[in-house]
């Protein structure tokens, strides 16, 4: 009975043995997919634009924000005077932050000024402007330079009423264009009386009574070299003009013209209509001539003096010169037309000469004007008065 039992517990254990080895070796049921749960899917990112390089300041951006650093401009000139300087720099300095400071005067002392500064190391002047030959001894002279290529408003010439750039190296800017014919008393000088050419002049009746810029002075020396140079006028009439004994005034032009307006002299040759203009609008008895031969058309011209403390405010006030603003500025003062097309012309009819013939002043005569300067010719013939 045991041995009957104990056979039939080792048959029961095999049995159990034989099922366990059967399920190991039988293949595991794949478990049921399941979608992962929301909190674990990452989407994929969107590709993404190419950063844009960062907006880098222009050159002009940073020649404005360097000039607003420097803070001051200095400006030597006979073209800004009185209400005009006043407008100008409140206008400038309105839009740029930068304060103008203005010092008036004739372009021959101006002209010296910068010549000393420059010669002693202590340079003042950013700006040398005027009407006459001084600035354009200053280029000559190489105590400028050229900034034409840095100035956004000079590269569309065809917005003005000839090309702004005077000189060759571009240190020259026009930013305005005049007349400057004699100017005469019409309480002193009745209409049948007034000159009509400027051979005129060399009649003895007007011997004592007129009053020119100096004929020997760097910039004065302009409008007589510009006549000559054009053959309007030669040493002949010269030396028929230096017996007159004309006044030579050193002084500003808009002074000289003062002085013929209050009766001190009768006539004041080479006067910018934009002396004429305020002084005529308050009723004083002075009158432009137009000469038959024709008469000295002279652009407000300004440069940037070599080692310029203020080099950045320097190029901004000659461009904002060229801008409509600044164009506004100048000429709604000088009550003349401006030199840029789509300005409104703020000629009132005293700066008006109706068909006026335009000698322009060149490169070519200012040139010529320098070498006859240099051999003293008009120092001969007037002396030093």
């Amino acid at each position: 009975m045991i041995t009957k039992y104990r056979w039939w517990g080792v048959g029961l254990v095999a049995l159990v043995l034989s099922a366990m080895l059967l399920a190991a070796c039988a293949p595991k049921a794949t478990p049921p997919l399941r979608a992962p749960a929301p909190s674990s899917v990452q989407p994929t990112a969107a590709p993404q634009a190419a950063p844009k390089a960062s907006q880098q300041p222009s050159a002009w951006d940073q020649t404005v924000a360097a000039a607003r650093k420097e803070g001051t401009v200095t400006v030597y000139g006979s073209a800004f005077v009185a209400d005009i300087a006043r407008r100008v720099s409140r206008d400038f300095e309105k839009q740029y932050g930068i304060r103008v400071e203005m010092l008036a005067g004739s372009g021959n002392q101006l002209l010296e000024k910068v010549k000393v500064e420059q010669k002693i190391g202590q340079p003042i002047a950013d700006i040398m402007g005027s009407s006459g030959g001084s600035v354009t001894q200053l280029v000559l002279e190489g105590l400028t330079v050229g900034t034409a290529k840095d100035l956004p408003e000079l590269r569309n010439k065809d917005n003005f009423l000839g090309d702004p750039m005077y000189s060759p190296g571009g240190e020259l800017i026009i930013f305005a264009w005049d007349v400057t014919p004699s100017i005469i008393n019409t309480n002193l000088i009745k209409p049948q009386d007034e000159p009509k050419s400027w051979y005129d002049y060399l009649n003895p009746k007007w011997k004592g009574h007129i009053l020119s810029p100096d004929p020997t002075a760097t910039g004065s020396t302009a409008f007589y070299y510009t006549l000559r140079f054009f053959k309007v006028t030669d040493l002949d009439y010269l030396r028929g003009m230096a017996k007159q004994e004309m006044a030579m005034w050193k002084g500003n032009n808009r002074e000289g013209i003062r002085m013929v307006a209050r009766g001190e002299y009768w006539i004041y040759l080479f006067g910018p209509m934009d002396g004429i203009a305020p002084l005529a609008a308050e009723g004083a008895p002075i009158k432009g001539l137009a000469m038959k031969e024709g008469d000295v058309f002279s652009g407000r011209l300004v440069a940037q003096v070599k080692n310029a403390p203020h080099p950045n405010a320097a190029k901004v006030f000659l461009n904002w010169l060229l801008t409509p603003e600044g164009q506004v500025a100048f000429h709604e003062e000088a009550k003349i037309t401006p030199f840029r097309k789509g300005i409104p012309d703020f000629a009132i009819p005293q700066a008006r000469l109706p068909g006026v013939k335009p000698i322009a002043r060149t490169w070519a005569s200012e040139e010529w004007a320098d070498k006859d300067m240099k051999a003293g010719t008009l120092l001969q013939i007037f002396g030093s008065k």
